[in-house]
């Protein structure tokens, strides 16, 4: 949901989660990057694709531990890539 949010409303909602998760609990994130195909051409839904920098600075010292990985599936045989970030957070 944070493409459809933009990065301020996105961190704000990082932050509540951050207070409410229980030490050592355990978080998994998953949302559009910057070269998703939903992003670039035509985005009649004006999403926000993040690029890596912004993925850092979103859960940058929240956390004990932040893995940053990418996922990505094709459509269409290959020629659309949906590539979103992976990201779990321990507290």
């Amino acid at each position: 949901m944070f493409e459809c949010t933009g990065f301020e409303i996105a961190v704000a909602a990082i932050n509540k989660i951050r207070k409410i998760l229980c030490k050592k609990g355990r978080g998994i994130f998953i949302f559009a990057s910057n070269h998703d195909f939903r992003i670039l051409g035509t985005n009649p839904l004006n999403l926000h694709g993040y690029t890596r920098d912004e993925v850092d600075k979103m859960f940058d010292d929240f956390f004990s531990s932040t893995y940053v990985d990418t996922y990505s599936t094709t459509y269409e045989g290959g020629i659309r890539e949906q590539r979103d970030w992976l990201v779990t957070i321990v507290k």
